[in-house]
């Protein structure tokens, strides 16, 4: 029996983690899976032979998440001298749970895009030793400061998704008054009780922006259309993904 825990990506609700614990539970091989949402990480308990990672991974994306990931530089002394590091970067492509690496003769070092838990430092000195090399000291990641270092990255993400999202709403709202209020020469008329409420904001549009108002409507709904095209698209993506995998194994969150 072997315990296996790895960070999983862009879950926000218990659904999320519910999701992903059944399709872990439900992967050939495994015993028993967890998934904690306030740590982001998924354990599973693989039963016979060697564990299948690309079965996991596969499980967790089919869920509509991702596994984590972290990057190890690792010194190796003498690399400069090396007539071709091909043989090297294959070996370690090669270790489980090992996604990229690239060899840097000049710096003598390797940069490895690994999942944490899926691979071992371990591992990675046995790779290097088979090609006929050492390696330096190589520090153990510290699972908190990668967890923080996953966290920020997430929110930088959503940091700036949200940034361009809210000028792109701003754009959009201010574009939209024009077209309420019939365009030039028209001004927002309704018993809609919202767009009444708007006749003082589309006043002080009309006399500061008055090129907005002279824009023929086709030219500005297309204005329009571009200006949503990033939030439905790019900051929304995550949604709409989660949400056709989801679908797709007849599950929602």
């Amino acid at each position: 029996m072997t315990r296996i825990t790895f960070p999983v990506t862009g879950m926000s609700c218990a659904a999320c983690a519910g999701a992903v614990q059944r399709r872990l539970a439900a992967t050939d091989g495994v015993s028993e899976a967890a998934v904690n949402l306030a740590t982001n990480k998924a354990t599973v308990e693989w039963s016979g032979g060697a564990p299948d990672l690309k079965a996991l991974t596969a499980a967790v994306r089919a869920a509509g998440y991702d596994v984590g990931r972290d990057v190890l530089s690792i010194a190796i002394p003498g690399l400069r001298f090396v007539p071709s590091t091909e043989r090297l970067e294959r070996a370690i492509a090669a270790v489980p749970g090992v996604e990229a690496v690239t060899a840097n003769p000049a710096a003598e070092s390797l940069r490895v895009t690994y999942v944490p838990g899926f691979t071992s430092v371990e591992s990675l000195e046995q790779a290097v030793a088979e090609c006929g090399l050492e390696t330096g000291p190589i520090a153990a990641a510290d699972p908190l400061a990668r967890d923080e270092a996953l966290s920020r990255a997430e929110q930088r993400d959503l940091t700036w998704k949200f940034a361009v999202s809210a000028l792109a709403t701003l754009v959009t709202m201010l574009g939209s008054m024009p077209l309420m209020g019939g365009g030039a020469g028209h001004s927002v008329r309704s018993h809609d009780l919202l767009a009444r409420l708007l006749e003082p904001a589309d006043a002080a549009l009309r006399g500061a922006m008055p090129w907005l108002y002279a824009m023929r409507p086709a030219t500005l709904k297309l204005v329009l259309l571009a200006a949503s095209v990033p939030v439905v698209f790019w900051a929304a993506r995550r949604i709409y993904v989660a949400a056709w995998r989801g679908i797709r194994h007849r599950a929602a969150d």
